[in-house]
């Protein structure tokens, strides 16, 4: 049984309506010089935005993620590195939580580590920092531990300290300005 058309005047405009079954959805006003409002869709994210891997080293400090992966690097080298010696600067909040974060990725790694105050020796010294006897011929156990910073993008500096002969100090300075 079909209903009867229904005849409705729109802003002077004459429209039929029809009825509405399953098949044909009851169709909208028309409006003259309305604008076609269509729904916006947000842009797609860039291939960039979507491999985005959260940081490991962001603020002056490792990122539960980064403690994680450097934790992974060192137990890969855990046989190099012996105790881990890690110091701070005196008093400043910033070294300290840097150095605490090392120190969480040594454990977790299963490698025992100690951690003391120290100070850079001049104000050009910041940052972290890997103390050597010589920089030019740092011992394994320093080059290994510089390749596990560089893979969860910790940069650092290499520095003259007379530390022992194969050894090196994890020095961790106050936040470089670059």
């Amino acid at each position: 049984m079909m209903r009867p058309q229904k005849e409705s005047v729109l802003f002077g405009r004459s429209q039929v309506s029809h009825p509405a079954t399953p098949e044909t959805p009851p169709a909208a006003p028309v409006i003259p010089n309305a604008p076609i409002l269509t729904p916006q869709q947000p842009p797609a994210p860039s291939p960039q935005q979507q491999q985005q891997p959260s940081p490991l080293f962001a603020d002056y400090r490792l990122t539960p993620t980064g403690i994680k992966a450097l934790a992974d690097e060192l137990y890969k080298i855990k046989g190099f590195i012996g105790t881990g010696d890690i110091r701070w600067l005196a008093n400043d909040q910033q070294t300290l939580s840097l150095a605490t974060d090392f120190s969480k990725a040594y454990d977790r790694a299963g490698i025992a580590n100690a951690q003391n105050l120290d100070r850079p020796n001049s104000p050009s010294e910041n940052g972290v920092m890997l103390m050597v006897n010589d920089p030019e011929t740092a011992p394994e156990s320093a080059r290994k531990f510089a390749s596990a910073l560089k893979k969860i993008g910790v940069r650092f500096t290499l520095i003259k300290r007379d530390v022992g002969a194969g050894h090196f100090v994890l020095l961790i300075g106050p936040q470089s300005e670059n």
